[in-house]
């Protein structure tokens, strides 16, 4: 049987399970006229595994290689399949 559950950051279990991942999406960048780095951040979806949950970068990371900005707009479900 299929369920999803919104789990906290604290209750990932890392490359174990899959879980539905959305939010603000971090994905390369450029720097600006100060040259100062400025990343893109898009909204994304996608249903990976998590590999490490990094507090002081504050981002989620996804065994694919992306990266999740940990802020309000993040949502991760645990998904039972």
């Amino acid at each position: 049987m299929y369920t999803k559950r919104k789990v906290t950051l604290d209750e990932i279990e890392f490359r174990t399970k899959d879980y539905d991942i959305s939010g603000n999406m971090k994905n390369g960048g450029s720097r600006d006229e100060n040259g100062v780095w400025k990343p893109f951040v898009h909204k994304a979806r996608y249903t990976r595994q998590i590999v490490a949950v990094n507090y002081e970068e504050g981002l989620l990371k996804c065994i694919c290689g992306r990266h999740f900005v940990i802020d309000n707009d993040l949502e991760v479900i645990e998904c039972n399949y």
